[in-house]
């Protein structure tokens, strides 16, 4: 390999997922081309009518291969009907709207405990919403969901780390990752040969007792998926979502003052920063968007992040609005492919901000913040200073 070609940027790098504040190039790049073809064959796609028509066209715009940062190329995410199909289906009842709201009661006692730690924490000056809250929640909820005893969920969320941390820009060490991994698949293995012999009421029972029955691979791989997508996705959604009221207090005092606004700024977090920057497909034939044509077998990046700030879809999209309720933004997908867990993550997200307002009266940040960056964005660190009510 030459000099050269050792320095030409990839294509993570044209899209510039590492920024702190990726935002303004994302706009550079929309207001520029609908489609820009990077490095290795792979296209750009940035604005949100083409985003979302991409996301639709499942047929044309494949998910065979398509991953997000440390999940499986084997997993639902990747997979296109008539797997795909099979699989959701599989899950598809604990996941219903009904389903996801009988958790309410137990997220919420959940969400009381975690901030009574965090208004604990506080006291001593060691207050850190990611810590506290936000990462222990999510954690909680899905291990709950799947039947996994509380004496593992700190396991857990090491395991969780371990899967996203190497491709998310931070700094890692690959035999604890491995080691890692290793011991996760041990465990679910265990979890997977004990539910096959005594069926419960959890989500790994469910996928087992199908009639269509998923291999003994194919549920490990749902299980990775599904400990990496429940925990990561709410996680960064509830840290970016008090990054975007810190960083404007005018919209946390609206939000505070009335909190029947939080699902509706819980929207806007998900437009503003999404938790995933972006999604990928792959063309399956020659398609031409916005006057490009990418063709067969090309990579695609479909830039949510940038088209959820596209002017020509979203008024002042630059501007966090606690008010707007942008139910079309991109940050869950579309169609066939919607996420699975958005109805747990909102609730979850909803909850922690509920018992928030109710139990804290001031949230001033306190230290310096470290992110996550890559494809999952999010935030790792966030110390604060509360007000107790």
């Amino acid at each position: 390999m030459t000099d050269q070609q050792t320095d030409q940027p990839s294509a993570d790098d044209l899209i510039g997922y590492r920024s702190d504040d990726p935002y303004p190039h994302y706009a550079e790049l929309r207001e520029a081309a609908g489609v820009h073809e990077l490095v290795d064959d792979t296209y750009l796609i940035t604005r949100h009518a083409d985003a979302l028509a991409a996301i639709r066209n499942h047929r044309v715009f494949s998910s065979r291969g398509a991953r997000l940062d440390g999940m499986a190329e084997l997993s639902i995410i990747s997979q296109d009907p008539p797997a795909h199909t099979r699989m959701r289906h599989l899950v598809t009842g604990p996941f219903r709207p009904a389903a996801i709201a009988a958790l309410e009661a137990s997220i919420r006692t959940m969400a009381e405990s975690l901030v009574d730690d965090l208004i604990e924490a506080n006291r001593s000056g060691a207050a850190d919403l990611v810590r506290h809250l936000a990462v222990p929640l999510p954690v909680m909820a899905i291990a709950n969901m799947m039947g996994i005893p509380p004496d593992r969920y700190e396991d857990f969320r090491r395991w969780s780390d371990a899967s996203v941390s190497g491709r998310a820009g931070l700094d890692t060490d690959e035999e604890e990752t491995r080691q890692a991994q290793a011991e996760m698949g041990a465990f679910f293995l265990e979890i997977i040969a004990q539910r096959r012999e005594q069926p419960g009421d959890d989500l790994i029972s469910a996928v087992l007792g199908g009639d269509e029955p998923l291999t003994e691979m194919e549920v490990l791989v749902f299980c990775f998926t599904l400990l990496v997508a429940g925990n990561e996705t709410t996680t960064n959604l509830i840290g970016n979502a008090m990054m975007a009221l810190l960083a404007n207090p005018d919209q946390m005092e609206q939000l505070w003052s009335d909190p029947g606004l939080v699902p509706s700024a819980m929207e806007e977090a998900l437009r503003f920063d999404p938790p995933a920057q972006a999604i990928q497909r792959r063309a399956t034939e020659p398609v031409v968007v916005d006057g490009t044509e990418i063709p067969a077998e090309a990579a695609v990046v479909i830039l949510l992040a940038a088209a959820n700030r596209d002017p020509r879809h979203f008024d002042e999209p630059d501007r966090f609005d606690v008010t707007r309720n942008p139910r079309d933004h991109l940050s869950f997908g579309h169609g066939i492919h919607l996420c699975l867990g958005a109805g747990l993550a909102r609730l979850e997200a909803r909850v922690a901000y509920e018992t928030l307002i109710q139990r804290v009266a001031d949230i001033r940040p306190a230290g310096p913040v470290e992110r996550q960056l890559g494809q999952l964005r999010g935030i790792r660190k966030l110390p604060i200073t509360l007000t107790e009510r």
